[in-house]
């Protein structure tokens, strides 16, 4: 709730593709922070709720709405319906898929310090990958079209007059 809150603001001053990838960060520190959490069982309620809680939740607040404006943004009003039923698709898909796979292949009870936290810090490498990968990709699709990142794929060039 937190993040969405402030996801306009922060919008408004990172742009649509840094606040997204602000997010993708701070899920990615969050999830690194609650899976460090394993060597420390005293503190580890701790870790979980400022790692997972409040970074991670402050980031999929942010995440979410500035997905959707770069999705407006940069596709077309008769395509973005299109775009939303294909992630939503995926997402269920990958969900299920790999919701159960992903504690089975990482998580052990009986493992000890660092493992304990093992599926945390995999989560945060996942995240760390998206965050690196959408930088560049961002980078290079800028580059190639010479517009700055601030522009976020909006035409400014609305004074011409329609024709006839």
């Amino acid at each position: 709730v937190c993040g969405a809150a402030i996801s306009p603001c922060v919008i408004r001053h990172l742009n649509a593709t840094g606040a997204y990838n602000l997010a993708l960060l701070m899920m990615a520190v969050g999830f690194f922070w609650c899976g460090s959490g394993g060597h420390d069982l005293q503190h580890a309620s701790l870790f979980f709720w400022v790692g997972t809680v409040v970074c991670g939740g402050i980031g999929v607040g942010i995440l979410t709405p500035s997905f959707n404006a770069v999705i407006s943004i940069r596709v077309s009003d008769k395509e973005q319906s299109k775009l939303f039923s294909l992630v939503i698709v995926l997402n269920t898909i990958c969900g299920l898929a790999f919701g159960q796979f992903w504690p089975q292949l990482f998580y052990k009870p009986e493992a000890d310090d660092w493992m304990k936290g093992l599926p945390w810090i995999a989560s945060a490498i996942v995240f760390l990958l998206l965050f690196i990968w959408i930088s560049l990709l961002v980078s290079f699709c800028n580059n190639a079209a010479q517009k700055p990142e601030s522009d976020c794929g909006e035409d400014s060039s609305t004074d011409e007059d329609p024709v006839e």
